[in-house]
């Protein structure tokens, strides 16, 4: 099961930016802390999925060759693609997942926001894609809210643990709690 996703499609309608993924602090300090877990290479092919509006996208773009960025909401994508400074090496499409899951491998994945929008049974069909996805020497950097939302199916704490009974152990951790709507937890594995 997956949240409804006309809800997404509404709040771009009614802003460009609904959560402020361009202006707030908080969002703007976890994009740098997520960018910052990442080890120190350069990527090949990566894949963002659910990407929103594309802040993160084009930090993530500086690391990578090639960067498939996809989101549930059309108006989101098409803000991302025609942003001025939306970088070439980002293939932005339309896609719901798992349907519209990218055809390769991916030797980056950030699974960021997002987990939390399917229940356990939808989460495990996505982390089960998602890990044949993924290339030799890999890396899987998730990063999730850690508040309480009345559209989400899952806490962003469970999110995680589902990764980490996938994945294993992660080879780095972080929370970041400043209060209880600017928390979050990150992991990184190496595989």
């Amino acid at each position: 099961m997956r949240a409804p996703l006309d809800a997404f499609e509404a709040k771009y309608a009614a802003s460009s930016d609904p959560w402020g993924y361009q202006t707030s602090p908080y969002e703007l300090a976890k994009y740098l802390a997520t960018t910052h877990a990442l080890p120190d290479r350069y990527f090949m092919r990566g894949f963002e999925p659910a990407c929103s509006i594309g802040v993160l996208t084009r930090m993530l773009a500086k690391r990578v060759e090639q960067l498939v960025a996809c989101d549930a909401s059309e108006t989101a994508i098409r803000l991302a693609r025609n942003h001025p400074q939306a970088p070439p090496n980002v293939e932005f499409y339309h896609a719901t997942l798992p349907d519209g899951w990218p055809p390769g491998t991916f030797d980056l994945v950030v699974f960021s926001e997002v987990g939390y929008y399917w229940d356990e049974e939808g989460l495990n069909d996505i982390l089960e894609r998602l890990e044949t996805s993924l290339a030799e020497q890999s890396v899987l950097l998730a990063v999730h809210w850690t508040g309480h939302s009345n559209d989400h199916l899952l806490h962003g704490e469970r999110v995680h643990q589902l990764l980490r009974e996938r994945f294993g152990r992660s080879t780095f951790h972080a929370d970041h709690i400043d209060d209880d709507d600017h928390c979050y937890v990150m992991d990184r594995w190496d595989l």
